[in-house]
This record gives structure tokens, sequence and C-alpha cells, in this order.
């Protein structure tokens, strides 16, 4: 329907227990977007918004108009599920490197 929506897509790099280099040959899943028929043009939420509003008034992103995603990527430092034991797949040093960067962490900090 070409709505003027701004999609948000989470991506915690992983597939339950699955790297995402293992799950899909995109460099990365905003590319996808493309498949859908719609451009993956916005790194920061404002400037989608802003070519959500811009689309309205005749400027475009791309092919113009219409939906647009956001990609937010980081990474799950948690287990999937409550079931889930991410020690048989994960690299724990990763983690906790990745919780020393978690923005919720950083903001309580300051």
């Amino acid at each position: 329907m070409n709505a003027p929506a701004v999609f948000v897509c989470n991506n915690n790099q992983w597939a339950i227990s699955t790297p995402i280099e293992a799950q899909t040959r995109a460099e990365t899943l905003a590319d996808k977007a493309v498949g859908y028929g719609f451009p993956a043009c916005g790194r920061r939420a404002r400037r989608a918004r802003g070519l959500q509003r811009g689309a309205r008034g005749g400027r475009t992103c791309a092919s113009g108009g219409g939906p647009t995603l956001i990609e937010a990527v980081h990474y799950r430092a948690a287990p999937h599920a409550t079931a889930d034991d991410p020690r048989a797949y994960i690299d724990l040093a990763r983690v906790e490197e990745e919780r020393a960067r978690e923005c919720v962490g950083r903001y309580e900090e300051c």
C-alpha cells in the first residue's frame, strides 16, 4: 500500500542459537528491505521520520515515498529464552565486552 511507515528491525545478531552469518548471505538485514520493495535508507530514526514527512511533500528517499526500514544492531547478551543455555554456542568474553558497551548501562553511568 506504499504507506509512509517506519519499520524497526531489532537485529541482536542471533537466530535463537545460530549466528546471523549462518542465517543469511545479506550483508545487513536492512538490505532485505529491497526485496519488499522499499528502501532501508535511514540509519537514524530522526532521518527516517524526516523521510516520511518529506515523502508527503514530494521529497523521496532512494525509490521514493513509502515505508522505510531501520536496522537496530546490537548484541544479544542474554539467553534467547528461559530454557536456553547459551554457553553452548556463545563466546562468554564477547558477552562481557558487549555488556560493557550496552546503552542502558552506559546511560546509567552518567
